[in-house]
């Protein structure tokens, strides 16, 4: 996949493609340290190739917690990983990898704040960053579709729910 994110890149620009890294799940399997490790691997081999990366710490929806409850018995899911100490270090790691490698981090949708840490809240549908890439005017009022914490401008989805074809339990 990183090939097709580079190829794409050459096409484009790097400044019309961003990285996203989600959903963090932290568990017995994948815990903070193999998230810093993946993490700082894949950033990289996108080195030059975009200029933002935005992170998010997975939402346990109903559907999300029944679809990897199996998952959960045999790993551990730590469902609230921002309660513990070690949380900001966690972030703050990411934070120190995305800037060594030229890259904005921003969250996506965290009810919790992460500036202290070097990561800003972040849109997915970003206004100023549309219009600043792509010269176009951009309405901007927030989509009030989405969530309280998203920062998302009003845009049309053109997603269809359940077409993903690598089955992830989370999705």
């Amino acid at each position: 996949l990183h090939e097709e994110f580079l190829r794409l890149s050459e096409q484009i620009g790097s400044d019309r493609i961003i990285w996203r890294y989600d959903p963090i799940i932290i568990s017995k399997e994948y815990s903070s340290e193999r998230h810093i490790d993946q993490f700082a691997r894949i950033a990289t081999e996108l080195r030059g190739s975009t200029n933002r990366v935005v992170i998010s710490i997975v939402d346990y929806y109903q559907k999300t917690l029944r679809n990897m409850r199996d998952y959960n018995e045999r790993r551990q899911l730590d469902e609230h990983p921002e309660n513990h100490m070690a949380f900001g270090d966690f972030i703050q790691s990411l934070s120190s990898i995305a800037n060594s490698n030229g890259l904005e981090i921003q969250s996506c949708s965290e009810h919790i704040e992460m500036d202290q840490f070097g990561v800003t809240h972040g849109k997915c549908i970003d206004d100023q960053y549309i219009s600043k890439v792509f010269d176009l005017d951009v309405i901007h009022k927030k989509d009030p579709g989405q969530r309280k914490e998203c920062g998302c401008v009003k845009s049309v989805d053109i997603g269809v729910y359940d077409t993903c074809l690598h089955g992830c339990q989370y999705c």
